[in-house]
């Protein structure tokens, strides 16, 4: 009997894919309950009986946070940052790329092969991380939202 390799698992769990600019970037599968429950973005304690959309509605900073984490963790290649070194790519480089690239390591999560055509912020004022490592405010937005790492 063969038994699968770590190399086995690491191939079944990444994607390449090309972006609206050209950059063609590898990710890989992340656990999106695992990321949600850390950002207190699933329907349980203080949240329990509350609907999935609600929930992120009321935690927008929840959601920027959660967002930037799936962009940084899911990116394989290149190395995504928001104070990059040894080659790592600023998250500030991403510009209109970072909504289709969520939308692909969220549907790469998810296990589906179509990409939601979501943009981000989906509505309202949000803000998202800057290089800075503090935040970037989002045109119509006239707060800030500090970023966790």
């Amino acid at each position: 009997m063969s038994y699968a390799t770590p190399e086995d698992f690491r191939k079944r769990n990444r994607k390449d894919v090309k972006l609206p600019s050209g950059l063609v970037v590898q990710i890989r599968r992340l656990s999106l309950l695992e990321i949600a429950a850390r950002h207190n973005l699933l329907p349980v304690g203080k949240n329990k009986g509350k609907d999935p959309t609600e929930i992120v509605r009321d935690n927008p900073e929840a959601d920027i946070k959660m967002s930037n984490e799936l962009v940084i963790r899911g990116t394989v290649q290149p190395k995504i940052a928001f104070e990059p070194k040894n080659g790592e790519m600023p998250m500030d480089d991403l510009g209109a790329d970072y909504a289709e690239l969520l939308n692909h390591i969220v549907a790469f999560a998810s296990g589906r092969e179509e990409v939601d055509q979501v943009s981000f912020p989906p509505e309202g004022d949000h803000t998202i991380g800057g290089s800075n490592g503090k935040s970037v405010q989002m045109p119509a937005s006239g707060s800030t939202v500090p970023i966790d790492r």
